[in-house]
């Protein structure tokens, strides 16, 4: 990357998508896309498994989570959200198991 003389980076347009070297994009715009690194930033608006939230909103929540971590093609950076996910997931299973 190169920087100016006041040590701010030099930001490069493309016309074409396949010559950048990073896209920025919403989980929305990117249905259908596919990338060979994926990073997930924490900017989901709600915590899809969150007892509070309403089952319409759980679901375009999951459905938009889901389109967001299918975009990577070899490597997936995840977020604090899906790492609790994930947590929470093998927590269930630990407890089911061991009441087995």
């Amino acid at each position: 990357m190169q920087w100016t003389q006041e040590q701010q980076p030099i930001i490069h347009s493309v016309d074409n998508e396949l010559d950048a070297t990073i896209t920025l994009t919403t989980g929305h715009k990117a249905k259908g896309l596919e990338w060979d690194f994926v990073s997930l930033y924490d900017d989901f608006s709600a915590d899809p498994l969150s007892p509070d939230i309403d089952q319409g909103r759980r679901d375009d929540e999951l459905n938009l989570l889901y389109v967001a971590v299918t975009r990577a093609m070899k490597i997936l950076a995840l977020n604090s959200m899906v790492l609790s996910i994930m947590q929470q997931y093998v927590d269930a299973r630990s407890s089911l198991k061991s009441s087995s």
